[in-house]
């Protein structure tokens, strides 16, 4: 399992400057040059630890915040090795703090919402943290706040998607805090995002997963039209419709059936890393 967390990485002086591109680090994608790509690979934890350092040392500093943010996203999303040490560093703690101190600032919202995102992506403790730390209001926050924003829009449903797989508590907090609204509305306003579409349909699909009361509600909000849209929108996007397929086969369980009862479609698999800012 992953090691013991520890304190933050020790203060140290931060000099603002561009921010390095990196994969999934920023809004044009793409890969990053050879020099940097090593910094996240599980072998060489140094460079998470020092963006760790430069993140914790400058909270007031939203650059700062923006960046290190992005690249806890990129790093998270090389795998599990990644993720274990983030979480070990207190990684968690220091993206939880920016979401709550830049509340204002959407490219902030919109990478620290990534790295959430990934470091939950299939790894239960990580899930179980952000969600104790409130991660997952926070994460709603800024998809309400952000409303326009295309890339807190994609980076906050793909949270919330994998903030909700496979975890009782984690659907329990995103439907309580009005998460399928929240979605429903950015599925809407958002037709050409893929992130938002598949990580909509995949939100909505895990909320209706567990019994008869929370399908009726996620149907009565309008999921169901707002899946079939996003499957007719996007026909050559394989994430999309599996995500949309998967919540299809939990609204159309009727009658007594249960969670794992074999019928409808189930807690569908995690999916891959959003490693990399999607396009229309």
């Amino acid at each position: 399992g992953p090691a013991a967390r520890r304190a933050p990485p020790a203060a140290m002086a931060v000099a603002v400057g561009p921010a390095p591109h990196i994969r999934g680090a920023g809004p044009a994608g793409g890969d990053a040059p050879d020099c940097l790509t090593h910094l996240f690979e599980p072998r060489a934890g140094a460079g998470i630890e020092l963006v760790l350092q430069a993140t914790h040392a400058a909270p007031e500093i939203h650059e700062v915040q923006e960046y290190g943010c992005s690249a806890l996203r990129a790093a998270a999303a090389e795998g599990r090795a990644n993720q274990d040490l983030i979480g070990a560093l207190s990684g968690i703690e220091i993206i939880i703090e920016a979401l709550r101190s830049h509340s204002n600032v959407d490219k902030v919202q919109s990478a620290a919402c990534g790295a959430l995102g990934n470091l939950a992506h299939d790894h239960d403790e990580n899930k179980a943290r952000i969600i104790e730390l409130g991660g997952i209001e926070l994460v709603i926050r800024a998809l309400r706040a952000f409303g326009p924003s295309d890339e807190v829009q994609n980076w906050g449903c793909a949270a919330l998607r994998h903030l909700t797989h496979g975890s009782h508590e984690g659907r329990r907090r995103t439907a309580a805090g009005g998460g399928a609204e929240v979605v429903l509305v950015s599925m809407q306003a958002h037709p050409n995002q893929p992130m938002v579409q598949g990580g909509g349909c995949a939100l909505l699909g895990h909320l209706a997963h567990e019994c008869v009361e929370d399908r009726i509600h996620v149907i009565a909000a309008g999921a169901l039209p707002a899946i079939l849209r996003a499957l007719r929108s996007h026909p050559e996007l394989a994430r999309v419709q599996a995500c949309g397929c998967a919540a299809l086969g939990n609204l159309f369980v009727t009658g007594s059936a249960t969670a794992g009862s074999g019928t409808g479609g189930g807690d569908d698999d995690d999916g891959d890393f959003d490693s990399e800012a999607p396009t229309p």
